[in-house]
């Protein structure tokens, strides 16, 4: 009885065996070929794969530098009028402080030199000698001159002593005179007027872009201070 078991065992492991083993090898066949057909699905559509990899990384990153440009612009439209403003407050401080720390000092230097200048241009000037008139001078020499013959001198009438009118030639030379007098006072204190206005101006120019260059070089550090936090 039990060498019948064990054969029946025995024929029954025999039979199965053999389907095992082909369903088995069968599997085996089919996930090679399974496989293999991925391999070279996956190596035909790689470089289309790569393409569409590398269109979206350019795409990224052209978004990426788009929006860096957008920014950047920002900021630095952000930046221009934050410089205008501090520039202009800059300049009006500066013109501000000038006019009242040089102003006082240019007028306290220039005036007594406008004042002398017009004061020598508009000082009369005055002759050492006056000369006596041709006429006059000419009927004394007449008067004096000796002659050949034991003759006493006729006598002539003698030049008069006292002052002539002044003519109205000599007044208008006087008046003249006066008029140069006076355009060469103006003509001095308008130049010294202008040599004061562009030393002011001058000075204006100087503070004013001292101020625009220390704005901007703050205005320069604060984005590095921001990007470093």
């Amino acid at each position: 009885m039990h060498t019948a078991l064990q054969d029946i065992k025995h024929e029954v492991n025999t039979r199965t065996d053999q389907p095992i083993q082909e369903l088995r090898q069968g599997i085996y066949s089919f996930i090679d070929d399974q496989n293999q057909l991925a391999i070279h699905c996956a190596e035909d559509n790689a470089p289309r794969v790569v393409e569409l990899v590398r269109g979206i990384l350019d795409q990224y990153e052209r978004s990426t530098r788009i929006r860096h440009e957008q920014e950047s612009e920002a900021l630095i439209d952000r930046v221009e009028e934050r410089l205008r403003e501090v520039v202009v407050v800059a300049k009006t401080t500066a013109e501000t402080k000038i006019s009242e720390m040089l102003e006082p000092k240019i007028r306290e230097m220039l005036e007594p030199k406008i004042h002398e200048a017009v004061a020598l241009q508009l000082k009369p000037k005055i002759p050492n000698t006056v000369e006596p008139d041709p006429k006059y001078r000419k009927s004394v020499e007449l008067q004096e001159e000796p002659t050949c013959f034991n003759i006493a001198p006729v006598a002539t009438a003698a030049a008069p002593t006292m002052s002539r009118p002044k003519s109205q030639h000599q007044m208008k030379t006087r008046a003249q005179a006066e008029k140069d007098r006076q355009d060469k006072a103006r003509c001095v204190e308008r130049r010294a007027q202008a040599k004061l206005d562009r030393i002011r101006q001058e000075a204006q120019v100087a503070v004013s872009a001292r101020a625009a260059t220390r704005a901007a070089e703050l205005l320069h550090r604060k984005p590095k201070a921001r990007a470093r936090r």
